[in-house]
Formats: C-alpha cells, sequence, structure tokens
C-alpha cells in the first residue's frame, strides 16, 4: 500500500466586513482559525464590560473529523492508500 504523508502546508483567512448590512463573511483553509473578541456589557461591573471570544471557523486539517469525513468522501482510502494528516 502508498503512503503518502503531507508535512507541507499552507493556510488562508479572509474576513469581509459587509457594513451596509452589518454582516461578515469569514473564508479559511488550512490549519488557521478565526475568531472574534467581543465585549459586552456586565451589569456587575461598575462601567465595565465582560470579553468573550467567539469561533468564526473550523481548522480544514484531518485532524478535524468533520474535514476527514469530507476529504475521505471525496477521495476514497482506497485511492489514497494511507493518509496521514
Amino acid at each position: 500500500m502508498t503512503e503518502y504523508r503531507n508535512d507541507k502546508g499552507s493556510c488562508a483567512l479572509l474576513a469581509l466586513i459587509d457594513t451596509a448590512h452589518k454582516d461578515l463573511y469569514v473564508a479559511g483553509t488550512g490549519d488557521c482559525r478565526a475568531v472574534a473578541g467581543v465585549s459586552e456589557p456586565d451589569p456587575d461591573a461598575a462601567g465595565g464590560g465582560v470579553w468573550r471570544v467567539d469561533v468564526l471557523s473550523d481548522d480544514q486539517t484531518g485532524r478535524n473529523p468533520s474535514e476527514l469525513r469530507r476529504c475521505v468522501s471525496a477521495f476514497p482510502l482506497s485511492l489514497l492508500g494511507v493518509l496521514w494528516c
């Protein structure tokens, strides 16, 4: 059986803010992740607030179960041999 190891790669992340419609679009590939820090008022804090993090994208690698399923569906292991991620 042929063994394939992917030890090279790249990643890209793009965010587009549509201010007219107040929409945010995020596209990514590879092992990059988009996150947003969101400030929210905290009634218990005197004039302050709290920050939370929203994850906006998923890693596009074989370590992500849904991405691995997508790859195996598109390229069955019988064609690839062994997939290393």
